[in-house]
């Protein structure tokens, strides 16, 4: 399946006239792509990262920088400590649920999306 699907990447006419298995047998194979084209990314960045100079360079019609940033991992005891802590309110939208299926109208919008992921096939023994 994966010849047959493979060349449909670049033609999207014809993805439109897939049955639903092969769509999901394209999704398989774009995740692989996709998999192997951000490992390619992510080793280009490392190379460049080595090779650039300073903190960034033109190269072409393309500005690449060196970005830096600080990851601050304090314990929560000593952010505590420092005041560094802040209380961010959130709704709770488990209780949402719970209340809107009492009857209470809250106001919502229902999203619709699709989960694709592998089956484990059992063996028959």
């Amino acid at each position: 399946m994966a010849s047959k699907l493979s060349g449909l990447v670049s033609n999207p006419e014809l993805i439109l006239k897939l049955n639903k298995e092969d769509l999901v047998g394209l999704y398989w194979i774009s995740e692989q792509f996709k998999e192997e084209i951000e490992a390619q990314i992510k080793t280009v960045k490392e190379l460049l990262a080595e090779k650039i100079e300073g903190r960034g360079e033109i190269i072409g019609d393309s500005a690449v920088t060196k970005v830096r940033k600080t990851l601050y991992k304090p314990t929560m005891q000593q952010a505590e400590e420092l005041g560094l802590v802040k209380i961010k309110k959130t709704i709770d939208t488990a209780q949402c649920k719970v209340l809107a299926e009492k009857g209470i109208d809250i106001p919502h919008e229902t999203i619709e999306y699709v989960l694709i992921k592998l089956v484990e096939k059992k063996e028959k023994e």
